[in-house]
């Protein structure tokens, strides 16, 4: 399916993305466009060394979050709480971002920011922060396997937290010299919330229903995907 494609792409956990790339990589024709949706960690720096061993450039794009947010209900059923209005692009070659921005245009509509390079992509994901924080400290409710919502669980003490958190990215991503968008504007870009505090905000979207319900098990990717492809790799 990969080398007849006229574009790929890859919706799918970040630690299942080595094994999945690598298999793009041997496969994918060039001049195949293939789309990073989202990238954590440095996905599309590993495809676009991957290629270059072979001797081929491929337009990569690097998302910085899902395009939709949703849960399976099932093995044939999801449900799609929200589609994104605002999701950061990077592209490798850099030099190709036009041509990336374009493709993604085409494809999924008009909901694309341009960024600097693909590092203020990697630091731009808030999926770690916010899921540590909603991990740790609800953690019983998921090893009891509660049906709790996330955002009427996500408290005082919890969105302080993610504050948290959240500034440290910021800070890192400044002193790396790349911009990126805060907590509170994440959620403005993806779900038009604004409130004076992120736990009212986180209130205001829990009223409105907004968001989704938390995990079940302790094998969730809030600790399998985002502690060692997201926090792991800011701490390092």
């Amino acid at each position: 399916a990969i080398g007849a494609a006229d574009a790929v792409f890859l919706a799918l956990r970040t630690n299942g993305h080595r094994d999945a790339l690598d298999a793009v990589a041997a496969q994918v024709a060039p001049g195949v466009p293939v789309i990073i949706g989202s990238q954590i960690s440095f996905s599309a720096a590993y495809l676009a060394r991957a290629l270059e061993r072979r001797g081929q450039q491929n337009l990569i794009v690097a998302l910085s979050t899902t395009i939709t947010t949703g849960r399976r209900h099932g093995p044939l059923t999801v449900l799609v709480s929200n589609i994104r209005k605002d999701v950061g692009l990077a592209t490798l070659p850099a030099g190709l971002r036009d041509e990336g921005l374009a493709l993604c245009t085409a494809l999924f509509g008009e909901r694309f920011t341009p960024r600097e390079d693909v590092l203020a992509i990697a630091l731009s994901s808030v999926s770690p922060q916010v899921h540590l924080a909603l991990s740790m400290l609800n953690f019983t409710r998921i090893e009891k396997a509660e049906v709790w919502d996330q955002n009427g669980c996500s408290t005082e003490a919890v969105a302080a937290l993610i504050t948290a958190l959240d500034e440290e990215r910021c800070a890192i991503a400044r002193v790396h010299g790349v911009e990126v968008q805060s907590m509170a504007g994440h959620k403005s870009g993806s779900f038009g919330a604004v409130a004076p505090s992120l736990a009212e905000l986180f209130r205001q979207m829990a009223a409105k229903g907004q968001g989704s319900k938390g995990p079940t098990s302790t094998e969730t990717r809030y600790v399998t995907e985002d502690v060692p492809f997201g926090i792991a790799g800011m701490v390092v």
